[in-house]
């Protein structure tokens, strides 16, 4: 079975926070925006809500975010608030950082673009290595690597 990825799909309730990060900080555009279907997306989220649906495409690297952007909602919680490693499903996504020579310097270029702090962790394995692991602006956790494996 052959397949590839479509889009990684969140949700947001800041618009803003995510720009800020993906857009201005990565490089991401802006293709398309609609309204999500009102039947459909309470139907699927369990919510409600309808949300702006937003879909963004980076330049070079074929890989597409798809936002459905709510209002300050109450059904859905924010991983700010809470350390989003303690959960069950996906708790981090990863960028490959070779093309920037190493990830402090992909950090470096990055808060020089984001106008709000970057939390980075990171781990040093007493073995010589180190994880390195970032925060976008709306509490998501991203793992940086030099090498793909």
């Amino acid at each position: 079975m052959e397949f590839k990825f479509d889009h990684v799909g969140w949700i947001t309730e800041n618009i803003g926070l995510f720009e800020e990060f993906w857009c201005h900080g990565l490089g991401f555009e802006l293709i398309h925006t609609s309204i999500s279907d009102p039947q459909m997306f309470p139907a699927l989220f369990d919510s409600p809500e309808t949300a702006v649906v937003r879909l963004y495409k980076h330049p070079s690297l074929n890989i597409n975010i798809e936002i459905h952007q709510v209002n300050q909602s109450k059904t859905f919680h924010s991983c700010r608030e809470s350390n989003s490693f303690l959960q069950f499903g996906i708790n981090h996504i990863s960028l490959h950082t070779g093309g920037y020579g190493s990830r402090k310097e992909f950090i470096k270029s990055l808060t020089a673009k984001v106008r709000a702090p970057i939390e980075v962790k990171v781990f040093n394995n007493p073995k010589g290595w180190e994880n390195i692991f970032i925060r976008d602006l709306e509490g998501n956790w991203i793992e940086l690597r030099e090498h793909l494996e």
